[in-house]
Formats: structure tokens, sequence, C-alpha cells
């Protein structure tokens, strides 16, 4: 069996703009994802109500996961740069929470 340290580390970037309805089951998609070695990158791109879904899951779970909150939105492009210039893994996907 391999050891995690051996898998190359893959970045997942999920994006949120007023998801709320469907944050929590895009969240725990990628929480229950078989692959062992993952790096998550939440990035609310509002101040909404998913602010504090996305915190409240994030210590419900104690996962370990780095949470961005925009303070002014941004475009498309503007989360994915801010996104992948966090990631630490060799491969990474840009999703969005609907």
């Amino acid at each position: 069996m391999q050891e995690i340290k051996d898998l190359p580390l893959v970045s997942i970037i999920a994006i949120c703009h007023k998801h709320a309805a469907y944050v929590i089951e895009t969240l725990e998609s990628i929480r229950n994802q078989t692959y062992p070695n993952i790096e998550l990158i939440i990035i609310n791109n509002v101040k909404d109500e998913c602010e504090s879904i996305i915190q409240n899951w994030i210590k419900e779970h104690d996962i370990r996961c780095f949470f961005i909150q925009n303070q002014q939105p941004k475009t498309v492009t503007q989360n994915c740069n801010i996104g992948i210039s966090n990631c630490g893994g060799k491969y990474f996907q840009v999703l969005a929470c609907d």
C-alpha cells in the first residue's frame, strides 16, 4: 500500500459565490473523496451567509484547509488566480460550489 507521502498532492480550489443552498453538498463531496493526499482551498467571493456556513463546516469536521473570504467580489479569473497562487499541489482542480 502506498503511503500518502508517496502520492502527489492535489489541490482542490472550491469557489463559492452565493451558493448557500449547495455549498455543504459540494464540500461534503470533496471531503468524501477516496484519494488521500488532498489540499483544500475554499474561497468565498462575497460577504454573505456562506461565510458562516463554510466556517461552521470546517469546525464541525475539523477539516484542515485554507479559507479565503474576499472583502470585495472578484471575477472568476481573479478567484482562480488567488486559489492557484495558494496551491501547494502538483495538480489542481478548480470547482464552483453549486
